[in-house]
């Protein structure tokens, strides 16, 4: 594992030195309901939701927040982040509002969410991976009832294997249902130790056969980790990162869902930072790189002017230096998008990419093994804020088509928008609202349940007849028929119970 590890430290956010930064977690299974008190105990640590003398209930719109059924399951087991130590905050939200000014911008907007294929269970693979981890194996049940897996939140569908068919279609259906049209892979070369390519190939072959069965377009791109580079010769690291990336070449960037920009295959970038060091690629390498292969956009995390010279843009990421867990990164969200204009102006960028996400907290992992971060959700007040400062930016015409929610799944790291057993499908919800709201479609919450019931549907009755309904099933969710489509896979179920 201590492989793993040395891949999984990319997430500890060494690339905001630059900036003064924070973020917040919060530990809440909500539904929305328009207009959100949430309450809590104030306790000695507790710290007033103060940022650069800006509350956060400067957010201009208004929800409520209510438990939802599965909120009493988040103190069983001692695993859930339940926000018991926060002073009473209230925020305004009123979707309307937000739609004025924000639903008449550019509707080709699409909003993509980082995914992390590293997933195995025993059942799928023979072995767990990125479940385990230190003291937690899967193997082991909690007094919940609840596999002990690596993470503080709890996915709503039990631990997955990222190679299972069945999980990927579940995925892609819920993540389509919430408005999310690509995901952005966390990707470590083509011979990775955990196989995370495979996984990647999975995913791809899973959105072809979507497409080509249901008509869906869903956009899939690669974040290239530079980290994998770490154990070789200095002279060896940028032609193993020329051998990397003209692997995702040939092997992705010409299939049909691909990401593209402007016709042209986006490739993500985390370098691997250490200490002082902004990458293990120099810029006149990274130049020499881009210019040798057929052409590809390389987005830059981060703003350093020396880097952005040579790569094409500028993606944002989570806040990081989260010492007080109600920090939720104000700083950094005031920072990021005008520097991205800065920036642009400097090297006339050709694709600039926001990002929004609902919190941290790694305790399950002690951090890789390098101490717990936390970063309170605050009831889900940190996801909104987000969303308001990418959207704005939007608006501007600071950031361009694409923004990125961060993440769709890293369950050990605590920043997964993915269903649930904490928050139930509060975060798609959400997401529903804010796609809605900048690109003027309709979401159905309603359709979230779905793609949970086919797979409960798959795994029950594994079997011809199973399948058939969930063709059909899925002819009717991906032509927005939810209500005859969850007739038709419930009324399965209930016959076959």
């Amino acid at each position: 594992m201590e492989v793993f590890a040395n891949l999984q430290a990319r997430h500890a956010f060494a690339f905001v030195a630059s900036c003064l930064l924070g973020l917040l977690l919060v530990g809440c299974t909500a539904s929305v309901t328009p207009v959100l008190v949430a309450t809590a105990t104030p306790t000695e640590r507790s710290v007033q939701l103060v940022l650069d003398a800006t509350p956060i209930t400067s957010i201009q719109h208004e929800i409520e927040v209510t438990p939802s059924p599965t909120a009493e399951l988040r103190s069983v087991g001692g695993q859930a982040a339940v926000a018991t130590e926060l002073p009473p905050i209230r925020m305004s939200l009123d979707d309307s509002e937000l739609t004025s000014d924000l639903a008449q911008t550019d509707t080709d907007i699409t909003v993509l969410a980082h995914y992390m294929a590293w997933y195995k269970t025993r059942d799928y693979s023979g072995e767990w991976q990125f479940w385990d981890w230190g003291d937690h194996n899967p193997d082991n049940i909690r007094l919940d009832g609840f596999p002990d897996i690596a993470a503080v939140h709890r996915p709503l569908i039990g631990p997955y294997d990222s190679r299972d068919p069945a999980v990927l279609d579940y995925q892609l259906a819920t993540a389509w249902a919430a408005g999310i049209r690509g995901f952005v892979i966390d990707w470590y070369g083509p011979n990775d130790v955990g196989n995370i390519d495979g996984a990647t190939q999975a995913m791809f072959a899973a959105v072809e056969r979507m497409s080509q069965n249901y008509g869906i377009d869903f956009k899939i791109g690669l974040m290239y980790e530079e980290k994998t580079l770490g154990h070789l010769e200095d002279a060896n690291k940028p032609i193993v990162a020329k051998q990397h990336i003209q692997y995702i070449i040939d092997t992705y960037t010409n299939r049909p869902h691909y990401l593209r920009h402007d016709g042209v295959p986006v490739i993500f970038y985390w370098q691997a930072l250490d200490h002082d060091i902004p990458a293990l690629l120099s810029p006149d390498e990274l130049a020499m790189l881009q210019s040798s292969l057929p052409e590809f956009k390389l987005l830059y995390l981060g703003a350093n002017s020396d880097y952005l010279a040579v790569t094409d843009g500028f993606y944002s990421w989570i806040s990081g230096a989260n010492e007080d867990p109600l920090d939720y990164g104000e700083d950094y969200l005031n920072w990021v998008y005008p520097e991205m204009e800065f920036q642009n102006s400097q090297h006339s960028l050709s694709l600039t990419v926001g990002s929004v996400y609902p919190g941290f907290d790694d305790s399950a992992t002690n951090g890789w093994g390098g101490g717990s971060r936390y970063i309170d959700r605050q009831e889900g007040l940190v996801y909104e804020f987000a969303w308001q400062q990418a959207s704005e930016a939007h608006a501007k015409g600071t950031i361009a088509n694409l923004i990125q929610v961060v993440t769709w799944n890293d369950w050990p790291e605590g920043t997964e928008i993915e269903p649930s057993i904490e928050f139930g499908r509060y975060y798609l919800e959400r997401t529903q609202v804010h796609v809605g709201n900048l690109t003027g479609q309709q979401f159905s919450p309603d359709a979230l349940a779905i793609p949970e019931l086919i797979i409960t549907a798959r795994r029950k009755f594994p079997n011809a007849d199973t399948e058939a309904v969930v063709h059909q099933t899925h002819q009717l969710f991906f032509q927005q028929r939810y209500p005859e489509a969850q007739a038709l896979i419930q009324g399965y179920l209930d016959a076959n119970n």
